[in-house]
């Protein structure tokens, strides 16, 4: 495949959109079948309660901001491609609303959610975005709150199945576009979402492995004080 035929699916705060247009078409039949057991151990670690306030960061089509809403949470999804937030804006739902936002910068009040999430945003960036996405989520996020990071990770079991899983996820990154799989390279070598949450000693409350730990879940203490926001 040529390069210039890749697909090109940067991350919410990546300039670049025009791939967005094709993404948020397949994204929900083809991609989302694979994630739903990813979504429900995201929902379950959450523990969410009707009444509480989610962000959902790089919410794309808004499936896993669907999922929060459905305990009775009041969730917000952001995302800075205008063609997953239209997709998005067809899930229905009350207690569910959807804006164009830069994930580094969303514009929301300070201490505004008791949660906020983001799914595989972070191995698409490079580590100073990385960076920027955790503190614009620290900052919207009450003291005492919480933090969802869900991401790649370093495999801790290697049977074939799982060394299967790996192999699938490098092809779809490589699809994904040059910068783009050099953003998610760079992420594997340091570790994956494990080794983030050890450069920025997180309090991480707890974690979950799936895929063989290729993909991690890690809950977050969001430790802040309400007069001065953390920066990672």
């Amino acid at each position: 495949m040529k390069e210039g035929a890749r697909i090109e699916m940067a991350c919410s705060t990546d300039s670049r959109t025009k791939g967005y247009r094709l993404a948020s078409m397949i994204y929900d039949p083809v991609i989302e079948r694979g994630m739903q057991p990813v979504r429900k151990k995201t929902l379950e670690i959450s523990r969410l309660e009707p009444g509480d306030k989610v962000l959902d960061v790089c919410c794309g089509t808004g499936r896993q901001a669907e999922i929060f809403a459905e305990t009775g949470a009041d969730v917000c999804g952001v995302d800075l491609s205008d063609f997953m937030i239209d997709k998005a804006r067809k899930k229905q739902r009350k207690s569910l609303t959807f804006i164009q936002a830069d994930a580094a910068a969303t514009g929301l009040d300070e201490s505004s959610f008791d949660v906020a999430s983001t799914g595989f945003s972070l191995h698409e960036v490079d580590e100073e975005t990385r960076t920027g996405f955790l503190n614009e989520m620290a900052r919207v996020t009450k003291p005492g709150g919480f933090l969802i990071f869900t991401d790649f990770s370093i495999q801790t079991r290697n049977g074939y199945k799982n060394r299967m899983r790996k192999g699938l996820a490098h092809s779809l990154e490589w699809l994904a576009g040059p910068e783009h799989y050099r953003n998610y390279m760079d992420w594997m070598r340091a570790g994956g979402l494990k080794g983030f949450l050890a450069r920025k000693n997180l309090p991480v409350e707890k974690v979950f492995h799936m895929n063989g730990g290729h993909i991690l879940i890690a809950k977050v203490m969001n430790s802040k004080s309400e007069a001065t926001i953390a920066k990672f």
